[in-house]
């Protein structure tokens, strides 16, 4: 653990998170964060953490690891420790793709459409996509098809609010994908730039047509975009209190047992979620 830290610890961070916390994801583009692949474990001692917290991380492990994740978890937390877990709420995705089908059954309305295309694109989508995005992009991208916004902005949070209203053109850009590369770690940089020559370079000469096209979206399928799982607040519970967990308890994005939470802005911020179709679950060990 970095020395002056706080002992929590963030795993999977991405682009959100403290620099007072240990932060750990498989690229990092900040001195703050550690780089790590969590598949091979999580690389800390037993009881170093009084905080364990992830978010839209667990339902991208596989089924079958999803025990040893979460028990690992338990491990390296101090006793009487808070685990902290933002997820997609599979029960309140289910109760709306199924109210969106009644309203467009009862009334085709664009807005009815859009809504219940949507709810099935976030219900099916990243468990069956074979490129990056998917179809979730595709949707958002296309100009021509009428789409209730507001519902949408909703579902996705006012964080991707531009990405809606901007079409996400400014990432299409050399100048952002140079800038973007330039944040790597020398790590990254050197993994990336070697999944280029064995994709752009190595695979067009041994691999052509569809054994290519299979080659690729297997690499995809596995490169951690995808959900492996999808979790209710029962199995969720279940799942912390098969490893040890107790006082397992469903909260929101702005209430935890974790001191000063609202000053870490990491689920919320200034009464606006970041996810909000979020479950957020907390326990003990």
């Amino acid at each position: 653990m970095i020395k002056h830290k706080l002992p929590y610890l963030n795993i999977g961070c991405g682009d959100r998170f403290h620099p007072d916390w240990n932060n750990i994801d498989i690229v990092s583009h900040s001195k703050d964060v550690i780089e790590y692949d969590i598949t091979k474990g999580i690389p800390f001692k037993e009881y170093t953490f009084e905080v364990v917290y992830h978010s839209h991380v667990i339902e991208h492990i596989p089924y079958n690891q999803v025990d040893g994740f979460i028990k690992d978890c338990y491990r390296i937390l101090k006793p009487h420790g808070t685990i902290r877990i933002a997820l997609p709420d599979l029960e309140n995705i289910a109760k709306l793709y199924l109210q969106a089908l009644q309203e467009v059954s009862e009334n085709e309305t664009p807005s009815n459409i859009s809504k219940y295309h949507w709810m099935k694109l976030e219900l099916l989508d990243q468990m069956v996509r074979n490129q990056s995005g998917g179809q979730m992009k595709t949707y958002l991208l296309d100009d021509k098809t009428n789409k209730n916004l507001p519902f949408i902005k909703e579902r996705v949070g006012f964080e991707a609010a531009h990405i809606l209203e901007s079409g996400q053109q400014t990432k299409k850009t050399l100048s952002y994908k140079i800038k973007k590369f330039l944040g790597l770690s020398f790590r990254s940089k050197f993994r990336m730039i070697k999944e280029v020559l064995r994709d752009k370079i190595v695979l067009s000469i041994i691999l052509w047509g569809q054994a290519k096209r299979s080659y690729q979206i297997g690499s995809f399928r596995t490169s951690g975009e995808m959900h492996q799982w999808m979790y209710d607040h029962y199995s969720i519970k279940k799942l912390l209190e098969e490893q040890g967990f107790k006082n397992v308890k469903i909260t929101d994005a702005f209430t935890s047992r974790i001191p000063n939470w609202d000053s870490f802005q990491l689920d919320g911020k200034e009464g606006k979620v970041f996810k909000p179709d979020s479950l957020f679950v907390e326990a003990t060990k």
